[in-house]
């Protein structure tokens, strides 16, 4: 029994470590894979894992333990966790965060940016949110529902 819990904690730890670079991770490949940047130089990669190192990965994990924490915890205290109420809070969470930012940046929503754009941002944190959610469930080993005895 306490072997079990020892190994969960690992897993649980494990997934905190490494599920937040998940979604930075995707980007970065994409960009690379999808643009010019095998062909146009090794300057444009440079800057590319300058942007992967410094302004993507810190963000992510801020957000990540800051807010995904919590959230796990309460999920895991009320005996709830599991990976699609995980990931259904991420992307809510992600959503908000992601229409926040467009707020804070271009100011209240009479201002010049367009409603599509503050959209698209809030559905890019939704999306961004699932992958970290998917990835730290799934290093964790977290069911995707709950098994309830009858």
């Amino acid at each position: 029994m306490r072997l079990t819990f020892v190994m969960r904690r690992r897993r649980l730890v494990l997934a905190a470590l490494l599920a937040p670079m998940s979604a930075p991770l995707l980007y970065v490949l994409a960009t690379f894979a999808w643009s010019g940047y095998p062909t146009s130089g090794p300057g444009h990669a440079g800057k590319l894992v300058d942007e992967f190192l410094f302004a993507l990965l810190p963000p992510s994990y801020l957000l990540s333990l800051g807010i995904g924490t919590p959230v796990v915890l309460v999920l895991q205290r009320v005996q709830r966790l599991t990976t699609w109420r995980c990931v259904a809070v991420a992307a809510l969470i992600g959503a908000a965060l992601g229409l926040w930012t467009t707020l804070w940046f271009s100011g209240p929503s009479g201002s010049h940016t367009p409603l599509s754009a503050r959209l698209v941002v809030s559905a890019l944190g939704a999306l961004a949110a699932t992958i970290i959610a998917l990835a730290f469930c799934g290093i964790a080993g977290i069911p995707a529902m709950r098994r309830n005895a009858l």
